[in-house]
């Protein structure tokens, strides 16, 4: 019986299992099949062991010249300032045993190419100044080794020449780049107009750059920032490269050759945030008029133009300007209403302008005001009446006006939020001054 019943559910089984269809293989995937992603590692801070002793005798070195020491949160040395402190290339040597270093502002005329050769040690070395030394061409090929360079400012290093430039071409990373007041000309533009990655340029005192200079800086896409300054020689045509530089945010063009229009040209810049034109004197106000489409500027400056400042009526859609020269111009009154079109204007300078108590009244309006300069100008202490709604003015510059008396105190003195308040040489007595020091209790009144 036992064996009977055995036969019968190996039976059951195989009739079950027959009437079962074949199980089908998985379907394969279209995909390659994934592969498990190793996890990179955390990037690990490198162990520097410098010599403790080392970076006491810097720091020493430092006190004794007045500098300023940064370290990181490790506490090693991580910027020398020395600027303005007479710095030499023993100094350098020392600096250059601190690999840590990634900043050094020098200046010095007992710097010379054998310091510079120096600082070719520092691997980490990022922003260098060096003004007032006196490195040559030859100390130009040691920054030149120095490929971890983004910023360099070479000002006042009379010794250098254009052949010198040559030598920064091979410092790819460098991206600001400072030649003021050197002997640099058009030759050596060819040079600099190779660096594809700068964003900041200047060469204000640079006086042999022409128009054909700047044609070599054609290139330049990436510049955000370009300072010419003293160039009489760079003209409208000039302007036309400038204006291919479509990337420009901040541009000064002061002393300049140019005219209305070299300014039209400019127009086509409407990323500018800052422009200057100081001493153009070929602008006029419809020069200024044409600077409509730069809807993104924040700071003008057109100190010293024969311009009454009438332009700026066109200028209805720069809601973002905050800061404003038009000293020695012919601005008057009629000026002063056509600055309402600016709401947020924060700093303005009138100083030796046509300004006078009407024109008082519309600058009353300008709620934003922080600095406002009015030395020199035919305003008096009645005028100063218009300002009481300044709320935000923190400066306030009266210097060779005549006409502020003792009557102005009352006026003054409403100006709670100033700091700054300056009245040399302006009508006041002493007794006016003392006055207002003790009304405006947190405000540096100079006399």
């Amino acid at each position: 019986m036992r064996v009977l019943a055995r036969l019968a559910c190996v039976l059951v089984v195989a009739l079950a299992c027959a009437g079962c269809p074949k199980p089908q293989p998985a379907p394969q995937s279209s995909e390659e099949p994934k592969q498990p992603v190793a996890k990179e590692p955390k990037p690990t801070q490198p162990t520097v062991s410098i010599d403790p002793a080392l970076v006491k005798k810097l720091e020493e070195r430092v006190t004794e010249l007045n500098g300023k020491l940064e370290r990181d949160a490790n506490g090693n040395p991580l910027a020398v300032d020395l600027f303005q402190r007479q710095t030499t290339d023993q100094d350098l040597a020392l600096i250059a045993q601190i690999p840590t270093i990634q900043r050094l502002s020098l200046w010095g005329a007992d710097i010379t190419d054998a310091g510079i050769q120096e600082l070719t040690k520092l691997p980490n070395l990022q922003v260098l100044v060096l003004e007032n030394t006196s490195i040559t061409n030859d100390g130009m090929k040691f920054l030149g080794q120095i490929k971890s360079l983004r910023s360099l400012n070479l000002r006042r290093s009379t010794n250098l020449t254009d052949d010198g430039l040559q030598h920064l071409v091979t410092l790819e990373n460098l991206q600001e780049l400072a030649l003021l007041y050197n002997n640099f000309s058009d030759a050596g533009m060819k040079w600099v107009g190779q660096l594809k990655k700068l964003r900041n340029l200047d060469l204000r005192g640079c006086v042999m750059i022409t128009d054909a200079g700047l044609e070599q800086l054609k290139d330049l896409k990436e510049l955000r920032a370009l300072k010419l300054r003293n160039q009489p020689s760079v003209t409208d045509a000039g302007i036309a490269t400038i204006a291919q530089l479509t990337n420009l945010k901040d541009l000064a063009l002061e002393d300049a050759g140019i005219t209305d229009a070299g300014v039209k040209q400019l127009a086509s810049l409407t990323n500018l945030e800052a422009l200057n034109l100081m001493r153009c004197y070929g602008v006029t106000d419809d020069g200024i008029a044409l600077l409509k489409p730069l809807t993104k500027l924040q700071r003008l400056f057109l100190r010293g133009l024969y311009i009454s400042g009438h332009g700026l009526k066109a200028l209805t859609d720069t809601q973002n300007l905050q800061e404003l020269d038009l000293a020695e111009t012919q601005a008057d009154d009629t000026t002063a209403e056509a600055l309402l079109n600016f709401p947020n204007l924060k700093v303005l300078d009138l100083w030796h302008t046509q300004i006078t108590d009407a024109g008082l009244a519309h600058l009353g309006k300008l709620k934003q005001l922080e600095e406002l300069v009015l030395d020199g100008t035919r305003i008096t202490s009645a005028g100063l009446a218009h300002l009481s709604n300044l709320t935000q003015l923190r400066t306030l510059s009266l210097k060779e006006c005549d006409d502020i008396t003792d009557e102005a105190v009352p006026h003054l003195a409403k100006l709670a939020s100033l700091k700054k308040l300056s009245l040399q040489q302006s009508g006041l007595s002493e007794g006016g001054i003392n006055q207002l020091r003790e009304k405006l209790t947190g405000c540096t009144v100079e006399f």
